[in-house]
């Protein structure tokens, strides 16, 4: 790449011109490929997406071909979007989305894998970029109750079959003794504790809590 000179002598044995010399010159054309772009993705919950943009430059002056793979088992939930391929003329740039989409099939934790962009790039023909995330379980409720020592014992929670929500959970009281007739008398009252859990890795909202008798 660049400007060049050279030479080119002949030798013969013609007896008028026994050598001859020929002044080369000429310019190299060649594409040069740059990569920015941040490979660390945000906490995803599984089943969920995130995504990162990394900018494909041009700055050679010859077109650049280049075609980008993401993903190596055994944590195949990173992905290249469209486009995965593609022409740059000189001086110009492009954007590449790369997608972590882990499932629950692959499970929650730390996942890794290498995006790999090939080009015509004669000084760099493969480049690659580091991508790096983190798997979270879903939040999961979870109600217990608990005794006067504090033990805490698992409810008959009732599932109403959707993933989002519980719909309610069980408990008897017993028979409850509503004590004298007297109206100036404090009714009778059972009291009980019970604990919320959020078992899974996001912050759960809990949006209303609801006695029904």
């Amino acid at each position: 790449r660049g400007t060049s000179q050279g030479q080119v002598s002949i030798t013969s044995d013609d007896p008028d011109t026994s050598s001859f010399e020929i002044n080369m010159n000429g310019t190299g054309l060649a594409p040069v490929a740059q990569i920015t772009g941040s490979g660390n993705f945000a906490d995803t919950v599984l089943g969920s997406t995130n995504t990162q943009t990394f900018t494909i430059g041009n700055t050679g002056d010859a077109e650049l071909d280049w075609t980008a793979t993401a993903g190596i088992l055994p944590n195949p939930g990173f992905g290249v979007q469209q486009p995965s391929s593609g022409t740059l003329p000189p001086n110009t740039s492009t954007q590449l989305i790369v997608a972590f989409s882990p499932t629950a099939s692959e499970g929650a934790g730390n996942k890794a894998a290498v995006l790999t962009i090939d080009t015509n790039d004669p000084a760099s023909p493969a480049i690659p970029s580091d991508l790096e995330g983190r798997a979270l379980n879903a939040q999961t409720i979870e109600i217990r109750g608990l005794t006067d020592t504090g033990t805490e014992y698992v409810l008959n929670e009732v599932d109403n079959g959707n993933d989002d929500e519980l719909l309610y959970s069980e408990q008897d009281y017993g028979a409850v003794n509503f004590g004298s007739n007297d109206p100036a008398a404090a009714p009778p009252s059972v009291s009980e504790i019970f604990r919320v859990r959020n078992n899974g890795e996001v912050t759960m909202n809990l949006t209303e809590v609801q006695v029904v008798h």
